[in-house]
């Protein structure tokens, strides 16, 4: 993780543009450093030169499912923690299955801005700290 006087970086992974917008918006409102693709090939590679502190994928999404593209994060990004989202009505085994491949968090859909946040801050807190002042919702 990179040094506390920066904004964490994120990279967002959503075949849903609308929600992945959104999510992007909340985040830099928030006062992280979000990037927003919309399938798992374009976040490997996003992820790759990034190098995020923290990436957020959906779990069912075309070409490549979020499981897969967990599974290949862990193989050349072991370290970046993970949260794993789904708002499909079988998610929720999708979600335990991103649990095992090492998601640190797995929300369902829809998520409220303040559930989004919280998560995040835990997340990035477990993985090594985060500026206090980030993250925190006005």
């Amino acid at each position: 993780m990179r040094s506390s006087r920066q904004e964490p970086r994120i990279v967002v992974v959503d075949d849903e543009d609308a929600v992945g917008e959104l999510m992007g918006f909340i985040l830099r409102r928030a006062g992280y450093d979000a990037s927003v693709v919309h399938d798992g090939k374009a976040g490997l590679a996003l992820c790759d030169t990034a190098q995020p502190d923290l990436v957020i994928t959906d779990i069912v999404m075309p070409d490549m499912e979020g499981i897969e593209f967990l599974r290949r994060l862990r193989q050349t990004r072991a370290g970046t923690p993970a949260i794993a989202m789904s708002g499909h009505p079988v998610g929720a085994s999708f979600l335990e299955a991103a649990r095992l491949l090492g998601a640190r968090e797995v929300l369902q859909k829809p998520i409220s801005e303040a559930t989004l946040l919280s998560a995040v801050r835990t997340v990035l807190t477990d993985a090594g700290g985060v500026p206090p002042e980030v993250g925190m919702a006005d």
